[in-house]
């Protein structure tokens, strides 16, 4: 028969490595969540009053794009993307890019229709939820007042067939809007073109933990 002090030795053991364990709650995963575009839309300079059609409820066609001549840019087209209902209390929103091996980009730098440009990434409409929504009436012409620009995010996107390129966003409010663009490097002509999707995901995500 064991001794009570041994007992309580084999208590006092087993209590302590107890404690030492980590809780199942400590090693519970944390919730991510995907969010796809609440809406995408062009900003054309080119018919800078014109407030165009949002494509995820129609060709899901995503076009930015812009020319030089004489060192002058011209026929810019931006792509404003909308993000709503993302989850209060939601933090470490980045948007993601990413296209399947097999998926056709179309882009050019220049004459090289080999090339993509890297994509600037502004947030706008900060602080102003009520705003990010379709119907609108955001076009090229409104482009800094309304749409209120702020940081434009570090680094750049690069749409690239079977890989997943990403960007930190700056908040994680609960409606979030960005504006896409040619890269500010990239001195000349150049142009994006790929049809974003829901089902298969192809194209423009917002990834949120909880």
């Amino acid at each position: 028969m064991k001794s009570s002090a041994t007992v309580s030795a084999v208590l006092l053991a087993s209590a302590s490595i107890a404690a030492a364990m980590p809780s199942p709650l400590e090693h519970a995963p944390r919730c991510s969540k995907t969010y796809y575009p609440s809406f995408m839309q062009p900003l054309v300079e080119d018919t800078p009053d014109k407030v165009y059609e949002d494509t995820v409820s129609s060709t899901g066609v995503f076009h930015v794009s812009q020319t030089q001549d004489a060192g002058k840019t011209a026929n810019r087209i931006y792509q404003l993307v909308g993000f709503r209902d993302i989850a209060p209390g939601s933090y470490g929103c980045q948007l993601e890019l990413s296209f399947p091996s097999n998926y056709d980009i179309i882009s050019s730098i220049g004459e090289d229709t080999s090339a993509t440009p890297p994509m600037n990434v502004t947030a706008v409409l900060r602080n102003a939820s009520e705003a990010i929504a379709y119907p609108n009436k955001y076009s090229f012409s409104s482009y800094p007042e309304a749409l209120q620009p702020g940081k434009v995010l570090d680094g750049s996107l690069v749409a690239k067939v079977g890989t997943t390129e990403v960007i930190q966003a700056d908040s994680c409010d609960t409606d979030l809007a960005f504006v896409f663009t040619i890269a500010s490097s990239v001195g000349t002509s150049a142009s994006v073109d790929f049809v974003d999707s829901l089902f298969p995901s192809i194209g423009i995500t917002l990834t949120a933990k909880c």
